[in-house]
């Protein structure tokens, strides 16, 4: 499933951070081409291969991780939007039963 334009700005800092980590250095063309891997939906083994060329021996390392920030992330979003929902929901009953409640 392909990240949407604000998911993919909410991982970049997380990507620049390891990337730097994995190579030692700071590596603009790796970050973007991690950030499209995940944009366009590829695969762990797509992302791995687009991914090789910079990242030699890393790449499983990094693709490993970056698959499992991208599902971190989604579950906090989705826990986020369940919790806000709910909050929502609750006030609104709230409101039905007694406006002053609010």
């Amino acid at each position: 499933m392909a990240l949407s334009k604000r998911e993919l700005d909410e991982l970049k800092p997380w990507v620049e951070k390891t990337v730097k980590r994995v190579l030692g250095f700071s590596e603009p063309t790796v970050v973007t081409a991690a950030l499209n891997c995940v944009g366009k939906g590829m695969d762990k083994k797509k992302a791995a291969d687009h991914l090789k060329p910079f990242l030699d021996d890393s790449t499983l390392r990094f693709v490993d991780k970056l698959f499992e920030a991208v599902e971190e992330g989604r579950s906090s979003r989705h826990s986020k939007s369940n919790s806000d929902r709910n909050r929502k929901r609750e006030l609104k009953v709230r409101s039905t039963l007694h406006p002053l409640l609010l």
